[in-house]
């Protein structure tokens, strides 16, 4: 099962990273935080699968178009994209 997060960990970070760094880079900052939470709140819960799901939390953003990741205002197409 180990094998398996850690290939899911490294492959959704590698995909993340290659549609747009912001999206790494939240996922790791929440991941951080989720395991410090879970830690104190229900030690008895694997850290791993803690870790796993919050870092994964947001893979669907790979699929958003780049430019959306930088807009300010957004239209209602662009909520429709970011709704899915």
């Amino acid at each position: 099962m180990q094998d398996i997060l850690t290939r899911a960990l490294a492959e959704g970070g590698r995909l993340m990273y290659g549609a747009h760094p912001s999206v790494f880079f939240h996922a790791r900052r929440v991941a951080f935080m989720a395991r410090e939470i879970a830690a104190r709140v229900c030690p008895d819960v694997r850290p791993a699968h803690v870790v796993t799901g919050a870092f994964l939390h947001d893979i669907g953003k790979i699929t958003w178009p780049a430019e959306l990741y930088e807009k300010v205002s957004l239209t209602a197409g662009d909520w429709e994209i970011k709704d899915g």
